[in-house]
Parts: structure tokens; C-alpha cells; sequence
């Protein structure tokens, strides 16, 4: 393996320790770029998702409805409970 010297002043353990860097980044980004075009369409599904309930979580009506339906469930559920 032959190293490229553009800075003959450095020592070699600096030039060994650069290159190593460098290629191990190098090889670290093209891990992220393939993880991230295979898992592409899992993150916009999820993405979508995701603020879809933000959305939801946010709308007034929603909001309502989902408070009713908690507190009926929990009128239902409270002998279980024993909370009233």
C-alpha cells in the first residue's frame, strides 16, 4: 500500500492516522447513503404517520372525541378499577 505524502513535513503516523480517518469515513458515509435508500420509503410511511397523529393530536374535534371515548372507557372500566 503505497500513502501519498503532500506534506512531507508531517510524520508518517500523522499521514497513517489521516488516512485511516479518511477512509473510514469514507466508508462510514456510503454505509448511511445505502441504510438511508433502502430504508426510504419505512421513513416517509413512518414520517407520514407521524404527523398524521400530530395532526390528529392537534385538531380540536379530535381531541375532543378522544377525551370522550377515554373518559366513557374509563366510566366502564372504573368498577374494575375501583376508582369511583
Amino acid at each position: 500500500m503505497a500513502f501519498d505524502l503532500p506534506h512531507p513535513s508531517r510524520p508518517f503516523h500523522v499521514v497513517l492516522l489521516h488516512h485511516v480517518a479518511s477512509q473510514l469515513v469514507s466508508g462510514l458515509s456510503i454505509v448511511l447513503l445505502f441504510v438511508v435508500a433502502v430504508n426510504l420509503p419505512l421513513f416517509l410511511v413512518f414520517g407520514g404517520v407521524i404527523g398524521l397523529v400530530a395532526h390528529c393530536l392537534c385538531d380540536p374535534h379530535t381531541t375532543k372525541a378522544a377525551m370522550y371515548a377515554m373518559q366513557t372507557l374509563l366510566a366502564k372500566e372504573a368498577i374494575l378499577l375501583q376508582l369511583r
